[in-house]
């Protein structure tokens, strides 16, 4: 036993050989030494592998240990890999959390909430580990939702004492004053230029159009062109600048933080040179950035930003769900390849997809609970939540305006479409539809969120109060108010999940569709078309009385408010981890650089499956060839790689065998010598099986055979004689390695002149198969006129009934006279050769059982050597495949055919499949003994890649055993 940890710890161990095994890769990681990891198996190549990327071991073939001297002396004295094993325990002992922390957490959520993960959480942000830094945060104005989301962030990392620096570029004029930021002081504000104010309108002059236009794949380039346009002449405005430029650049940034709407700021970060960079998208899924991190869009299940269907999509919306993803992919690329073009004109900058991937983390506002489940990368940090602050939402107080106004009735119903699209631009015969609603529940107020003064309209109608603003989280919050219409921007998605009211959700344009479709998957909202709002009536009423939705939306608030993790203590982490250690390239995704045949295994798919889908088309089609011919190329195909791969088999047995493979090799001399004589006769002889109702019949053409008719029928013999022969002979294989893996003493009886008796017992079976066949199976004259109704006409070389000789069980006959009757031959015949089947593998298994469990009892034994250790296992294997291939290729198929038949409803195909795996067999057989057996499989390596081959001779080991010294002659 060796002090492992300690040794590792200690700081005169200069290096670590080791297999890669889980515990000990990690261990290495954290202890910071260089290594040499040998895999021996499992998931210890995928250990090595894994550490190996971050540059601190290297990585060695466990059978190349003989050339392993260079690789131990570069592990010693080669200085990088102590720098990179340091590098990374340095980072790893200062990760943003403890794993103990989680667990401890997930365990009382599992303990006090299950089956939800709920779990009481502190909401103080955990106090700084490191030097205050200096943090760029980049938020265009253009939306409150957007920039609030931004403010959100530095205000929390200004709360944890770092120095934030809020760079505001103005988008949209009317917004500068909906900056959002409260504690975060040093705000600079890039203010419009004259040229940007002649050539950009006002973003609210178009926002009326989104009450009636609906985003479909083929008008969103339209549809987006006002913020498209407005990111594009803000970051030349913002390009333009260059006292801003002097002045960001001058402060030596630790980290900045952008919102990939737009990659303005991202190549701005870089001029200035900050190379610590985090993305922070105030969105829930954003299509574009995920495809570019390398996660996968997984539009199968996962709605996409602006789709507007949930996770159970049928055909023709998943078309949709990829089309809008697709679309809304190309607004953004083509927005980001110009705004690329303009800072590249300002500065030497990466494209942005580059820069964008070298972003140490991926901020998205969502919580993994509510949102769609998907796949995500390490890199991506879900903070959801983070706009919630419920502490200052339960210490807000109503005023006595807003309390007078919830005490006029007993229900009371919120009413807002958010700040970007405003309700007095609702067309008029919604209104009015909503105004019926409204009329229709004479004991609920409705607190509207209207943005005009001229209301008259609403003329008649009592129990509205129209107000500019609205105190919303605290109206959200309060036990009197019911109910919320809302329209499923994010911000108000989220206030309402984490506040628990019952709402109906009325998207309008871009993500709220989704979001609102994400709410309702919990069941504490009702979702509504905004075409349809003239209908709104019963809905309003069914989300105001019916409990369902206020017990769901109760549930799911309780269930936020206790999460084991709070988001302002993941943003204060990783951006202080990223500020200290990153960026960290290990963690991009390969995926990313794939493309999507590869991403999807469709070339995998191609190359396993490609053959089965050729060969089944054929088939079936007959476009390119007809079966027959296809039958005739796969069995001529087979019978010639057959020939050729077992005589390649036997000139390896005879020329590269070790000499301790003993008498062992006169076995595998004697099968592989069977099989190369099948294959032969094969060619010569082209034996058929034709299956037909109850009909299993093996026929021979003497029109197809290069023999003469005498020897044609005897050639059919012996491939019926195969058939016996090779089970019976794979059974005598696992006897013999039984006996020469226990060493017993009746492996003699294999030696010299003995092996002939051992070789009667296949040669007796074959005899059996024969008899059964040519004699209990014999043709009948019934058998004739069956083959001669179904099977001739399949024939297209003129062949007769005089040309076919034939046998095999036919269990259901019709005589002359069109009677059918039970030919109880064939049944006998079955059970003769099924009892023969079952005792060559019932002595297969159980010597082979003995011979598994035997050889884990020498794998044990430290007086064996390893080569014979090795050797062993590998003839085992090498058996053990080589039963595998004739139980998938003839045993499992013939036994399916003798159950059709007994049902009488075999068919032709059934045969020829039969008759091709059949052809297979000896072709393939030999493969496992080739590359198995470690002589065999360098020797051929050594011929293809024109290597000199290395010595092939094993000596004869001595091993002790009870004191007792005995040769091992035989493995």
């Amino acid at each position: 036993m060796v002090p492992q940890t300690a040794l590792l710890n200690d700081p005169r161990l200069s290096a670590f050989l080791t297999h890669g095994g889980l515990g000990s890769t990690t261990e290495l990681t954290f202890l910071g030494k260089p290594a040499l990891m040998v895999p021996i198996f499992a998931d210890q190549e995928r250990s090595a592998n894994m550490l190996a990327r971050h540059g601190g071991v290297r990585v060695f073939q466990k059978n190349d240990l003989k050339n392993v001297k260079a690789a131990v002396y570069d592990i010693l004295f080669n200085k990088k890999y102590l720098e990179h094993s340091q590098k990374l325990a340095e980072i790893l002992n200062n990760q943003p959390t403890h794993t103990k922390d989680q667990v401890v957490k997930y365990v009382e959520i599992a303990r006090k909430f299950m089956p939800f993960p709920k779990m009481n959480s502190g909401r103080n942000i955990v106090s700084s580990t490191v030097n205050s830094l200096n943090i760029l945060v980049y938020s265009p104005i253009f939306a409150a939702s957007h920039t609030n989301f931004m403010a959100r962030l530095a205000d929390t990392l200004t709360e944890a004492g770092h120095n934030v620096t809020f760079l505001a570029p103005v988008m949209d004029e009317r917004r500068k004053s909906q900056l959002g930021v409260k504690i975060t002081k040093d705000v600079v504000l890039v203010e419009q230029d004259e040229e940007m104010k002649r050539h950009l309108s006002p973003v609210d002059d178009d926002m009326a159009l989104y009450w009636k236009t609906e985003v479909t794949p083929w008008n969103m380039n339209t549809i987006f062109s006002v913020f498209t346009d407005s990111m594009r002449q803000g970051c030349a405005n913002f390009l333009r600048n260059k006292d801003v430029y002097n002045s960001m650049k001058s402060r030596n940034f630790d980290v900045g933080i952008y919102e990939p709407l737009s990659v303005c700021g991202l190549g701005f970060m870089h001029a200035i040179g900050i190379r610590r960079t985090i993305s922070a998208s105030s969105c829930v899924f954003y299509d574009s950035v995920v495809n570019v991190v390398g996660e996968p869009l997984e539009l199968s299940h996962v709605p996409a930003q602006m789709s507007k269907f949930g996770e159970d999509m049928s055909l023709s919306e998943r078309v949709h769900n990829y089309q809008m993803s697709k679309a809304l992919e190309g607004v953004n690329f083509e927005g980001f390849e110009v705004e690329t073009k303009l800072y590249q004109e300002h500065f030497d900058v990466p494209d942005w997809r580059e820069l964008m991937l070298d972003s140490s983390f991926h901020f998205v506002n969502a919580i993994p609970y509510l949102d769609f489940p998907r796949t995500v990368t390490q890199k991506t940090i879900s903070i959801g939540g983070i706009s919630i602050d419920m502490e200052f939402i339960e210490s807000q107080k109503l005023s006595k305006e807003w309390s007078d106004v919830l005490d006029i009735r007993k229900h009371n119903m919120l009413i807002s479409f958010g700040s970007l699209v405003r309700s007095q631009d609702m067309p008029i015969e919604w209104r009015r539809g909503l105004l019926e609603a409204i009329r229709s529940e004479p004991n609920v107020t409705f607190i509207w969120k209207y943005e005009s003064d001229d209301v008259s309209w609403a003329k008649g109608v009592s129990n509205i109060h129209f107000s500019k603003w609205v105190p919303q989280t605290a109206l959200l919050n309060h036990p009197r108010l019911s109910a919320f219409l809302t329209h499923g921007g994010l911000g108000s998605t989220t206030e309402l999940a984490f506040l628990g009211k019952p709402a109906l959700m009325v998207p309008i344009f871009a993500d709220q569709e989704r979001n609102a479709n994400m709410l309702a998957r919990h069941g504490g909202v009702r979702v509504f078309q905004k075409n349809n709002l003239e209908n709104v009536k019963t809905a309003i009423h069914d989300v105001l009385f019916n409990k369902d939705y206020l017990k769901h939306a109760k549930k799911l608030s309780e269930l936020l408010n206790n999460q084991p993790t709070h988001p302002k203590n993941q943003v204060v982490n990783q951006v202080e981890f990223t500020g200290k250690f990153g960026p960290f390239p290990e963690m991009n995704s390969r995926g990313r650089d794939l493309g999507l045949i590869q991403n999807n295994l469709i070339d995998v798919y191609f190359v396993l499956y490609a053959p089965y889908f050729v060969v089944v088309t054929f088939y079936k089609t007959h476009i390119m060839i007809t079966s027959e011919t296809l039958e005739n190329w796969t069995l001529n195909a087979s019978a010639f790689f057959a020939i050729s791969i077992n005589f390649l088999l036997i000139v390896l047995i005879l020329t590269k065998s070790p000499k301790a493979i003993g008498t062992y090799k006169h076995l595998m001399i004697y099968i592989a010598t069977l099989e190369l004589t099948y294959a032969c006769c094969y060619v010569a002889e082209k034996p058929d099986i034709f299956t037909k109702d109850s009909a299993f019949l093996i026929i021979t053409n003497t029109k197809e055979s290069i023999f003469p008719v005498t020897i044609s029928i005897w050639m059919d013999v012996v491939f019926i004689g195969f058939y016996g022969l090779s089970i019976a002979l794979l059974a005598i294989h696992f006897i013999y390695r039984y006996l020469a893996i226990s060493k017993s003493r009746l492996l003699e009886s294999f030696q010299n002149w003995k092996l002939i008796l051992w070789l009667l017992f296949p040669i007796l079976n074959a005899a059996i198969w024969i008899y059964v066949s040519y004699v209990i199976l014999a043709a009948t004259e019934d058998s004739d006129r069956f083959l001669e109704k179904y099977y001739l006409p399949t024939k297209k070389n003129g062949t007769k009934m005089e040309d076919l000789y034939h046998g095999g069980p036919f269990y259901y006959m019709t005589d002359k006279n069109g009677t059918e009757y039970i030919n109880w031959k064939g049944f006998q015949g079955t059970w003769i050769v099924l009892t023969l089947i079952i005792l060559s593998f019932t002595t297969m298994i159980y010597f082979g059982l003995k011979c598994y469990k035997t050889m884990g009892k020498i794998m044990k034994m430290t007086s064996m050597s390893e080569k014979y250790k090795s050797l062993q296992s590998q003839l085992f294997f090498a058996l053990v495949f080589q039963t595998i291939i004739p139980v998938f290729l003839m045993h499992i198929p013939a036994t399916m055919i003798y159950v059709t038949i007994f049902l009488n409803c075999s068919f032709e195909i059934f045969g020829q499949i039969l008759n091709m795996s059949i052809a297979m067999y000896p072709a393939l057989n030999p493969l496992p003994t080739i590359f198995i057996v470690k002589h065999y499989r360098r020797a051929v390596m050594d011929h293809m890649c024109c290597r000199k081959a290395g010595r092939t001779d094993l000596k004869v080991y001595n091993v002790t055993r009870s004191g007792n010294n005995q040769s091992q002659s035989s493995p």
